[in-house]
């Protein structure tokens, strides 16, 4: 069996959730011997991400977190020498400090703007190691290779600088528990994640205006994305005790006795700018309480950015259009890899600069993905008024209701006398390929809130629901309640009571049934909806059809499945072959079909949520997109036979 694609009613999404293999090979984990919290905690990240032995790099050198130049190539020195003689220093790409490790090279006085003479982080020197040593501890940073291109294969070999993240906070329980929270593919719910914007207590209001315009691009990036955010452009208001942080971009002058008192989701990113926001992990060096990273990693969060000194913004910030973009780019892929950006590349790609002021703090290979992915492929139906079927009996009438707006379940009276509605729906699930093992399927069912005929329009009483698989056949346009079809107890579904008389339905959980209704033994023939109790009398519920005039209300089951290896062998070749390039590109890609290039093919385009594209231009074999993101590109031949592949456009 060749592997087709068949695109059924508003959308399908094919998305690859096969986690990826992360390891830390390349990861060195520098440790100072003299400090013991920094034997502790290199130890506790060695064993919590099996680390080999070779990568752990053991250095003597001062426990204070400033040191002079002779301090800085002391540990130049020692790091370089260490990954040479091991023969690792071209198969790492990533170097993690930790607490007891110096954090400021300090080449004059870095309480103040430094001008000849270098102030720096030891992190961003050690980028530089061993490819650029020459450049270390001058008095200018050296342009980021890496910064802003969308390359999410990184490679030290390839760019000739380290990634360098620190492990740091103000205890070494602190760090244990960045460490804990952290790490690669944490789950993230795109409904409640949200992203804050905050200008507060700049004291210069002449540099207002550019602040300003780098966080709006920032708020108007993942806003584009479709995350939830908030946003304060006001130097007078500071946002606190916010739900859900993914993100935090800040621009705050380091205000005495202040917290954020947020609720910090793992994956979480952060950058904290203005002022010398990383310039101690120490509380007793902290002596006014300004909020700065370590309180921001005391408080939870995964992974944050500042300067150890003062800095301007050409060269020190982080850019929060780029590391917001990177930090989400692989949760919303429809891919065979599902490609994303780390903790620290996402920040990287967001500096322009390194051997700079920046500090990086957290887990380097700490990543997001979507949460909700469950299997090989996932499928999302959410049929119109030609696909699937679906309709409600009445015990009090013979009239067909395969055609109304609603789905509705209750019981009622009607001249005195008990009068009961049930609904019955069915999918098309025939996309789904032979063979495939079924890992999850949720059924959502959304409020009706303008039904024109029937007269119960919401939620009402104690209305415990009860979903049923059907298991005989029903034709939407002929059922009655005299003829309705059987109904099995076996895997039924019980909801509890609707705790809003408008609520929808979300995410209800009828894998079983479904596994049932896919095996040919027991056949599909849909659901019934009615009340657990269909005895006391006043309770309803209130439900879009398939046949409503907003697509958006229709039921919707979201199905996610497995192949066999068998199965999966045999769909490893398509029935039709097409290349795409470049890809990932600028908005233009051509199309190159091997063989008869003269035979006549169809080109479809949809988006990351399954809608087609019709803003595009085609000749040529070259393709024109005005958007941005990630796409599927789906050509068919005259025989109807498919293939897809996946386009980036930047």
């Amino acid at each position: 069996m060749k592997k087709t694609i068949v695109l059924i009613g508003v959308y399908f999404v094919f998305a690859s959730i096969t986690a990826q293999v992360v390891n830390y090979t390349d990861v060195a984990v520098i440790v100072n011997t003299n400090s013991p919290e920094s034997v502790e905690i290199g130890n506790y990240f060695k064993a919590q991400r099996e680390i080999p032995d070779i990568n752990m790099v053991k250095i003597q050198c001062s426990t204070d977190e400033r040191v002079d130049s002779a301090g800085l190539f002391s540990i130049v020195r020692q790091v370089g020498d260490y990954l040479v003689n091991n023969g690792i220093d071209q198969s790492i790409n990533y170097l993690v400090t930790t607490k007891g490790i110096p954090l400021i090279f300090e080449g004059a006085n870095c309480d103040s703007f430094p001008e000849n003479l270098k102030c720096s982080a030891i992190d961003s020197e050690l980028t530089l190691l061993i490819n650029h040593e020459d450049q270390i501890g001058k008095s200018n940073g050296i342009t980021n290779p890496y910064f802003d291109n969308m390359d999410y294969t990184f490679s030290q070999s390839k760019y000739n600088i380290y990634l360098v993240t620190r492990l740091d906070a103000y205890t070494v329980d602190d760090v244990k528990s960045l460490i804990d929270r952290s790490g690669p593919e944490l789950k993230v719910d795109k409904k409640d994640a949200q992203f804050i914007f905050d200008l507060a207590y700049a004291s210069d209001t002449n540099a207002i205006s550019p602040l300003v315009q780098v966080m709006e691009r920032g708020n108007d990036l993942v806003n584009s994305k479709g995350w939830n955010s908030v946003y304060s452009p006001e130097n007078d208001i500071f946002i606190t005790d916010e739900q859900h942080v993914l993100g935090y971009f800040s621009y705050i002058y380091q205000p005495s006795n202040k917290n954020l008192d947020y609720q910090w989701l793992n994956g979480s990113f952060a950058f904290q700018g203005i002022g010398e926001t990383a310039f101690t992990f120490l509380k007793e060096e902290n002596t006014y309480n300004d909020l700065i990273l370590a309180n921001l990693i005391e408080e939870g969060v995964c992974g944050a950015a500042g300067t150890v000194v003062p800095y301007f913004l050409s060269q020190g910030t982080v850019w929060p259009e780029i590391l917001f973009d990177r930090q989400t780019y692989g949760i919303d892929l429809i891919s065979e890899t599902n490609p994303y950006f780390n903790l620290a590349e996402s920040y990287f790609q967001a500096l322009k600069v390194t051997s700079s002021s920046h500090i990086i703090v957290g887990d380097p290979k700490t990543s997001i993905v979507l949460d909700g992915f469950c299997g090989d492929s996932t499928i999302v139906l959410k049929p119109g008024a030609t696909e699937g079927k679906d309709a409600a009996v009445w015990s009090k009438g013979v009239e067909n209701h395969g055609d109304r707006e609603s789905l509705t379940a209750y019981t009622w009276t009607y001249n005195g006398d008990l009068a009961l509605k049930r609904s019955f729906l069915a999918f098309d699930f025939s996309s789904i390929p032979e063979g495939a093992n079924i890992t999850s399927a949720k059924l959502s069912l959304f409020y009706n809130p303008s039904d024109p005929v029937e007269s119960f329009h919401y939620h009402f009483g104690e209305n415990d629901l009860l979903i049923q698989r059907v298991t005989s056949e029903w034709d939407e346009h002929t059922i009655v309640w005299d003829n309705q079809p059987a109904t099995t107890t076996e895997q039924q579904v019980i909801l509890p009571p609707s705790t809003d008389s408008t609520q929808d339905y979300l995410n209800i959980d009828v894998t079983e049934m479904v596994i049932d209704m896919i095996n040919p033994s027991t056949a599909n023939n849909g659901f019934m909806i009615r009340m657990v109790d269909e005895i006391n009398y006043y309770k309803s519920v209130l439900f879009a059809s398939s046949d409503h005039t907003d697509a958006t209300l229709h039921p919707e089951m979201t199905i996610c499945w497995t192949l066999n290896p068998a199965s999966a062998n045999e769909t490893e070749e398509p029935e039709l072959s097409f290349e795409v390039y470049p890809n990932p590109n600028r908005g233009s890609f051509q199309i190159r079909i091997p063989g008869d290039e003269s035979a006549d093919y169809k080109i479809s385009i949809f988006n990351s949520t399954g809608q087609r594209i019709t803003n595009y231009s085609f000749g040529n074999k070259q393709i024109r997109l005005s958007e941005k993101g990630i796409f599927i590109i789906i050509v068919s031949d005259e025989s109807g036979n498919y293939s897809a592949k996946k386009i980036i456009v930047l």
